[in-house]
């Protein structure tokens, strides 16, 4: 990618990117943008036969109390964070690896 000859490496990029205005994430218009894509893609995906024994299936992935805990190993301990219905805002767990 070549850059314009007035283009230095500490000024800001030349774009003619119509969506740049996503880049403020907290924007009231980038925020209803985001809304309104979200119904479309739920609406999609509600409407094919499929979803609502897709959804069943991937919750009851998600919420089963048998889930094998999948961690992190990183300097001689196992980091996991691990979510459930009595810890809904989860929880960062580190053990050692030869406990875990």
């Amino acid at each position: 990618m070549t850059k314009p000859a007035t283009q230095t490496p500490n000024s800001a990029p030349t774009t003619d990117d119509p969506f740049l205005w996503l880049e403020d994430r907290t924007a009231k218009q980038s925020l209803g943008w985001v809304h309104r894509q979200n119904e479309i893609t739920v609406g999609e995906l509600q409407g094919d036969p499929s979803y609502q024994a897709s959804f069943q299936t991937a919750l009851d992935l998600m919420t089963a109390e048998d889930n094998i805990a999948v961690g992190a190993a990183k300097a001689g301990h196992v980091y996991n964070f691990w979510q459930d219905m009595t810890n809904v805002l989860g929880l960062w767990r580190r053990t050692t690896v030869a406990s875990y």
